[in-house]
Order: C-alpha cells, then structure tokens, then sequence
C-alpha cells in the first residue's frame, strides 16, 4: 500500500501540471465580416507604422510653418557688482576708486516676423504634399488589409459552403446505399450495384473529409489575418449570397481607379512634394 502510494507521488512529482492538462476548450468566437475588419486593423502593424509616417509628415509641416511664424523673446539681465572708477577714467583725490555695489535690472522685449521667404514658401508647399503622400499611403495600407481580410472572410465562407454540399452528397450516397441494399434483398439489383454505391459513399465521406480540413485552414488564415489566438473556434455568423451587379465600362471603371485609388494619389503627391524642393 505504501509502495503504490510512493509511486503515484512520484508520478505526480514529475508532472505537477497534468491534472490542468486536459483545460477547458476556449468558448467558441462569432464572427461577422464586419467584425472581422475592424480586428484587422486594430490588429496590423503596417497600418500603425503608416499612421506613425502620418504623424511624422504633420510634425514635419508644422515645424517648417514655424519658420512664418512671430518670434518673441524676452531678456531680464541683473547685474549687482561694484564700479571702478579708475577704469572709467574717473581719479578723484579723498574718494575710493572703487564704489558700490550697485544692482541694475533690465527688461527688454525682442520681436521678429518674416514677410516673405521664398526658400521657406517652397518648403512649406513640400511638407503639404509630403503630408498628402503619407495620407494617401496610410489609405492604401488600410484598404490593402480590408480587401485581405475580406477575401480571407469569403474564401472560409466558400469552404464552409463546400463542407455543406459535401454532406449534402455524403446524405444522397448512402440514401442511394440503402436502397441498393433493398433492392438486391428484393432481387431487382445485384452485388454490382451495391459495391458501386458502397464506394461512392466512401468517395463522399473522403471528400467530406477534405472540405472540412480545407474549412479549418481557411478559419486559421482569417484568424492570423485579423490577429485572433488560432486556437480559437470560430463561427463565421455572414453567409455568401448572390447578388447580381451590373459590369462598369472600362473607361468609367478606368477613370474612378485614377480618381480615387490612394496609391496612385500618393505617387503624384511625391512628385508634387520634389518639384517644390527643386523650385
């Protein structure tokens, strides 16, 4: 009795955590597409580090504005020392040569203001399209994430769909199974026929198989797109539906991208920015 209790102390001595091995599953996550966004952008270093750039070229500007700016300065020397009048040109029989102290203040008031400087004028011009640029870049990283994380919500929505038609599937074979079954106990049907839907079954359950492997990998995709802990299970709540859209022309379609797309906007704005610095 005492050696069987030595032993289960020194089980438990060398795995002090297995009673909390076996934790509780983490509660499952319901996910909307919308959700899943605003995840992805909290979540992304790219879109802090281009908000950090943003901030960056706003300092930048303010710090050339300065420059037009009024500048006030103010001075208040004190001074308390002694005077030698030797030193002064100042020689006097019966009096000391050197007389004090005496204290002074001064207050004075110092103002400058640029009318105009053409150096500073141009800069001032750079730092707005460099800050334009910046703007234009922190807007192509975040729609570059919602599009990515978008695509990785749709593309777990297609797997779902295709887990749901292969059991769908998986349902027909084995109703068609049973019937063949029937069928050749009832003498219209031969072991041909049942081997044939005894192997589409196991054809449907494979393939079941797969399409829920693929599920879970596009969950774990969405899950480290939007920065969520991958060992959480989730249920995505927006289902895919069709809705028919009518085609743009390519000549509207083409001048929308050039009107509103940020990373072509950003460019210009560069451009812009280095002609200032030229001029």
């Amino acid at each position: 009795m005492i050696r069987q209790f030595m032993k289960c102390l020194t089980v438990t001595a060398m795995f002090p955590g297995s009673a909390n091995t076996f934790a509780a599953s983490p509660p499952v996550q319901k996910l909307s597409l919308d959700e899943a966004i605003t995840r992805g952008l909290q979540a992304n270093v790219n879109l802090a580090l281009a908000g950090a750039r943003v901030e960056e070229a706003r300092g930048a500007l303010e710090r050339r504005e300065s420059a037009y700016l009024p500048h006030v300065r103010i001075e208040t020397p004190l001074a308390y020392q002694p005077r030698n009048l030797k030193t002064q040109g100042m020689d006097f029989p019966n009096i000391p040569s050197v007389v004090g102290p005496f204290s002074s203040f001064d207050f004075r008031i110092y103002s400058d203001q640029t009318l105009f400087d053409l150096q500073s004028y141009h800069g001032i011009k750079a730092g707005e399209k460099e800050k334009n640029a910046r703007t234009n870049d922190f807007e192509d990283v975040q729609s570059q994430i919602i599009r990515r994380v978008a695509v990785n919500y749709l593309v777990a929505e297609y797997a779902a769909a295709r887990v749901e038609t292969a059991e769908s599937r998986l349902k027909t074979s084995q109703a068609l199974e049973e019937l063949a079954v029937n069928q050749k106990r009832a003498g219209v049907a031969d072991g041909l026929d049942v081997l044939r839907a005894q192997v589409q079954v196991a054809n449907d359950r494979q393939n079941l198989l797969v399409a829920k492997n693929s599920y879970q990998q596009s969950l774990l995709t969405l899950a480290r797109s939007i920065g969520m802990d991958m060992g959480t299970p989730l249920v995505l709540t927006d289902k895919l539906t069709f809705r028919k859209q009518e085609s743009p022309r390519i000549e509207e379609a083409v001048t929308a991208a050039l009107a509103s797309r940020p990373d072509y906007r950003s460019l210009f704005a560069q451009k812009d920015a280095l002609d200032e610095q030229i001029n």
